[in-house]
């Protein structure tokens, strides 16, 4: 009885190249479809924040909830809770800490879920003692009435008019739970290879999500943004007092 034949040296080698060749092609694929899934996550994550925002001044006479506003809070204009924490209890804590401080927002009966406050392309560490411990996200300046510290009405706002975006991690802006236009967005969706900053300056393709009073959310690379910005009035300089 004749024995089997083994693979020669040479015939592994070739199924070796073959796999690794197959491997390759795959993985930009896979790589692609993940990034995909976790900004399908962050758009998620907009719109559950937006719908907390709209079922809140649903329940407060249309009044949309207090921006956390460093200016108003440290300056004692407004010593109430915001959308994100109550100083008070954040100050009581020793300042920013960690996620768990959310729970003191007026958003928290609403949400009950901390992840939603984190875009999942941003990952440890954070920004030590500010607000980026807690979350990824900002409300828009725009909301806050500078009279009298609250914030205007819901209906006083067209639904493409931008609430919620993901606040630059390279800036030092992270004293409170507002921006105002001009401080701009992240750059760190968009793929590994366009999250990069080029000279001081995010590459053409990079941007993130951000969410619409209306209730929907979309994309816009930090130029589209930019541009958003400069506009008064416009979609994010928006409002009573930008009008």
């Amino acid at each position: 009885m004749r024995g089997k034949r083994a693979f020669t040296l040479v015939e592994l080698l070739v199924v070796i190249g073959i796999i690794a060749v197959l491997v390759a092609m795959l993985l930009p694929a896979l790589r692609g479809a993940k990034e995909q899934a976790m900004r399908v996550m962050c758009m998620n994550n907009h719109k559950q924040l937006i719908l907390a925002v709209r079922t809140y001044a649903h329940d407060n006479r249309d009044v949309l909830p207090f921006v956390n506003s460093n200016a108003s809070e440290i300056g004692g204009g407004w010593t109430k809770a915001g959308w994100l924490y109550w100083r008070v209890r954040v100050n009581a804590d020793g300042g920013f800490r960690d996620e768990k401080q959310v729970e003191t927002g007026l958003l928290w009966q609403y949400l009950r879920n901390t992840k939603i406050y984190r875009c999942p392309f941003e990952t440890p560490p954070y920004r030590p003692a500010s607000s980026n411990l807690l979350t990824s996200y900002c409300v828009n300046l725009s909301l806050k009435n500078p009279q009298t510290h609250a914030s205007y009405k819901l209906s006083q706002f067209k639904s493409g008019d931008i609430l919620f975006w993901e606040a630059d991690e390279t800036k030092e802006i992270w004293n409170d739970g507002c921006n105002n236009p001009g401080e701009g967005i992240t750059a760190r969706h968009g793929g590994a290879r366009f999250r990069a900053y080029m000279g001081g300056k995010a590459a053409k393709a990079a941007g993130a999500i951000v969410g619409c009073i209306g209730g929907h959310a979309e994309w816009l690379t930090v130029s589209q943004f930019d541009e958003e910005a400069a506009k008064k009035p416009g979609r994010v300089q928006c409002g009573p007092n930008n009008r």
